[in-house]
């Protein structure tokens, strides 16, 4: 049985650095991800936010690629991730798994 409501702290980690994002359930994490990479009307929104460190994810879905942007408690933008679309199959496949039935 998977417990969904346990706490999982996510970290970004590109160019051999890593830096704490936050934490949240993974039930949490993975219906917001899974929403925002399901619907590609188009226009910047709000994704998800993570506790603790207070991270924010905002994502804009384009044609050819989804972009999601991080911003710090701050509201400074520190990456940015462009999702083809191949990967988005998959990444929805991957957080399809982690959602309560």
């Amino acid at each position: 049985m998977r417990n969904e409501r346990v706490w999982r702290e996510g970290r970004f980690v590109a160019a051999g650095t890593s830096r704490p994002l936050g934490a949240e359930t993974l039930e949490y994490i993975a219906r917001h991800l899974l929403d925002f990479l399901s619907d590609r009307t188009p226009g910047l929104r709000w994704v998800l936010s993570l506790a603790e460190v207070h991270v924010s994810m905002h994502g804009e879905p384009f044609p050819e690629r989804t972009t999601l942007h991080l911003q710090d408690k701050d509201a400074n933008l520190f990456a940015e991730l462009a999702i083809v679309d191949d990967e988005k199959k998959l990444w929805i496949q991957e957080l399809a798994r982690h959602m309560s039935t």
